[in-house]
C-alpha cells in the first residue's frame, strides 16, 4: 500500500541519516578492498560511497528527513483505532502548519551551510545549455543577443528546497481534502448527538 511504501521510505531515509560516517566507512572499506570482495562489489561500493559525499543528494536526505519527521507523527495519529474526525482534521492542519514552517531563510540556510557536512560545487559559467542541477546556469536569448546569466547554487537549492516542502504540502491537503465531510461519522458516538443537535453546519458541509 501506499502508506507502507510512505513509512518504508521514511525508515530508509532515517536510516542512512542517523549513520551516515558509517555507512560511509563500511563502503570505503569494501571499494578499497582487494582480497575479499569481487571487483564487482568494489565498484558498487565506491558508486554509493561517492554518492554518500555528494552535496545535492545529502542536501535532500536531511531535507527529507525533516518532512518525515512531521509526517511520520500525523501518519502514527491517524492509524489510531476509533480516531476522532474532528481530531483527524486538526492533526492534519497541524502538520501542514508545521511543514510550511520549515519553507524560512533560517532552516534553509541552516540545511545549506551548515547540516549538510560537504562543500557545494563552486559556480560556474557556461553557454552550453544543459538542465541538469549541476550546471547553475540559465541561458536567456533576446533580441538576437546569446546571453548567459549566473544563476547561484545557493539560489537553485533554495527554489529546490521551497519546491519540495510545497509540493509536499500539496500532495497532503489533496490526500485529505474531504475530511471535513466525514465529521459526520461523529454521530455514530450517541454523546455526540447533543452537540449535534440543531447545527446548521453539519449536513450543508456534507451534501
Amino acid at each position: 500500500s501506499s502508506a507502507t511504501r510512505w513509512s518504508y521510505k521514511s525508515r530508509n531515509v532515517n536510516g542512512i541519516a542517523n549513520d551516515l560516517e558509517a555507512y560511509r566507512e563500511c563502503f570505503r572499506e569494501i571499494a578499497e578492498g582487494s582480497g575479499k570482495w569481487t571487483a564487482d562489489c568494489r565498484c558498487t561500493a565506491k558508486g554509493f560511497m561517492n554518492q554518500l559525499e555528494d552535496f545535492e543528494f545529502l542536501f535532500l536526505l536531511l531535507l527529507y528527513k525533516d518532512i518525515f519527521m512531521i509526517t511520520d507523527v500525523m501518519f502514527k495519529k491517524l492509524q489510531k483505532v476509533g480516531l476522532d474526525v474532528g481530531w483527524s482534521s486538526s492533526t492534519v492542519d497541524g502538520s501542514i502548519e508545521q511543514l510550511k514552517k520549515l519553507k524560512t531563510e533560517e532552516r534553509f540556510n541552516d540545511l545549506y551551510h551548515n547540516r549538510v557536512d560537504v562543500e557545494p560545487p563552486q559556480n560556474r559559467r557556461t553557454r552550453r545549455r544543459n538542465t541538469r542541477l549541476e550546471d547553475y546556469v540559465t541561458e536567456n536569448v533576446s533580441a538576437g543577443d546569446n546571453q548567459t546569466s549566473r544563476v547561484s547554487h545557493l539560489d537553485k537549492f533554495k527554489q529546490l528546497y521551497d519546491d519540495v516542502i510545497e509540493e509536499t504540502v500539496s500532495c497532503i491537503q489533496n490526500r485529505f481534502r474531504d475530511i471535513d465531510k466525514l465529521k459526520f461519522c461523529k454521530l455514530l458516538n450517541k454523546e455526540n448527538f447533543v452537540a449535534f443537535r440543531g447545527s446548521s453546519q453539519l449536513l450543508p458541509s456534507i451534501i
